[in-house]
């Protein structure tokens, strides 16, 4: 590393913490963490990889679970969707964001009259299947 770039390391490093770690710190370092070396293409190709292998994991029980609520609420689903490689990397390069904060990896849609969609979400919050401040039900 350049010695700028170190000296300014040294010279903040009691500044850094959980919640306020410079974005390139995270971003480019194992475990957001200096000590832990720089991640590398590979280790993303690898989290990207595993991602997509959790998602094809789960596609089934993810269209099972559509397909019942949408069954009971008289509605429709479409088919199974994975994000693919390419549009993950889109993401996370776009948003600068980790591979761990993709949550549509694995998506269906549920399509369903309007007076329905409030039970419908409803029972998905149940179901624990949307992520807090989710909005609508569509993956």
């Amino acid at each position: 590393m350049p010695d700028s770039f170190t000296n300014w390391i040294e010279d903040n490093k009691g500044r850094f913490g959980a919640n306020n770690t410079p974005y390139f710190i995270r971003d480019n370092y194992q475990n957001g963490k200096i000590s832990d070396g720089l991640r590398t293409n590979i280790d993303l190709a690898n989290d990207v990889l595993v991602l997509m292998s959790k998602a094809s994991e789960s596609g089934v029980a993810v269209q099972s679970m559509a397909g019942m609520i949408a069954t009971k609420h008289n509605a429709q689903i479409t088919p199974i969707n994975y994000k693919s490689e390419d549009s993950i990397l889109r993401k996370i390069n776009s948003d600068k964001c980790k591979v761990d904060k993709i949550k549509d990896a694995v998506r269906t849609t549920i399509i369903a009259e309007k007076d329905s969609i409030k039970s419908i979400l409803t029972e998905l919050q149940r179901l624990n299947c949307l992520e807090t401040n989710s909005f609508p039900a569509t993956y």
